[in-house]
C-alpha cells in the first residue's frame, strides 16, 4: 500500500493542464482523504487479490480503482464524500457516502465486504 501513497504524492508535482486538456492540480483535501482511506483499508485489501491503483482526475480529485475478471471498483475522493461505482458480475452499486477523512464510511465498507472477490478466473 505504500506504493500507492507514493504514487499519489507524485501527483503534487503536476501543474495545471497536466493532461493537455485543462486538468486541475491535485486537490490536497482529496489527497488527504484518499491517503487516510488507503492507510485504513486493512482488512479490506486482503479481500482483493490485486492492488488498488490510483489516478488523478481532471477535476483534481484522487480516484482509486480495482479491476479483475469479474469486478471493477472506483472510488473518487471529493471534499466531504466518496463517490463510488462497484460492479461485481451482474451486480452494480453506485452512489456517494459522506467522508470527512476521520472514520471509514460504514455503508461503503459493507458494500465492499458483500462484494469481496472469491474467484478471479
Amino acid at each position: 500500500m505504500n506504493n500507492i501513497i507514493k504514487e499519489i504524492e507524485k501527483y503534487k508535482l503536476l501543474n495545471f493542464n497536466w493532461d493537455g486538456e485543462g486538468g486541475s492540480v491535485i486537490d490536497i483535501t482529496s489527497m488527504k482523504r484518499a491517503t487516510f482511506f488507503i492507510e485504513s483499508m486493512y482488512p479490506i485489501e486482503s479481500m482483493y487479490p490485486n492492488e488498488f491503483e490510483s489516478m488523478l482526475l481532471a477535476n483534481g480529485n484522487i480516484s482509486l480503482y480495482y479491476q479483475d475478471l469479474i469486478s471493477y471498483i472506483e472510488l473518487e475522493f471529493s471534499n466531504n464524500k466518496i463517490i463510488y461505482y462497484i460492479r461485481n458480475g451482474d451486480d452494480t452499486y453506485k452512489g456517494e457516502v459522506k467522508f470527512t477523512g476521520s472514520m471509514m464510511p460504514k455503508e461503503l465498507i459493507d458494500i465492499l465486504h458483500r462484494n469481496k472477490v472469491t474467484n478471479t478466473t
